[in-house]
């Protein structure tokens, strides 16, 4: 993540006002990292590294700090999703229930 340059004009800046706007009612911005990720990825709906490395320089946090908080937690993503999201319980009890075949279908009729 240390070679990836800071490329702004790639964010929708309309969205970066609000990003910023609501860093600067935070009482303790470094302190609400994950609030400001949470608030990040509502705006932008995933969280590419430009605009991780753009949260760390506003919050004067290391950029590597920033991408393992990102990538440690399951509900923040690095890449765009599509508009829907689908799930499949692949957990024991639904294992044992066909899960398997569901996941099967659904990627036959999604075609990916």
């Amino acid at each position: 993540m240390s070679n990836v340059n800071l490329n702004i004009s790639e964010l929708d800046s309309e969205l970066l006002v609000q990003l910023d706007t609501y860093i600067q009612t935070l009482e303790d911005p470094k302190g609400s990292l994950i609030n400001v990720l949470h608030r990040a990825q509502i705006l932008f709906g995933y969280i590419p590294t430009n605009l991780q490395l753009y949260i760390s320089r506003k919050l004067n946090l290391n950029a590597a700090r920033v991408n393992g908080v990102v990538s440690f937690y399951s509900f923040f993503s690095e890449k765009e999703t599509g508009k829907y999201v689908v799930s499949v319980c692949m957990g024991t009890a639904c294992y044992v229930k066909g899960a398997e075949k569901v996941l099967h279908k659904a990627l036959e009729v999604l075609k990916t």
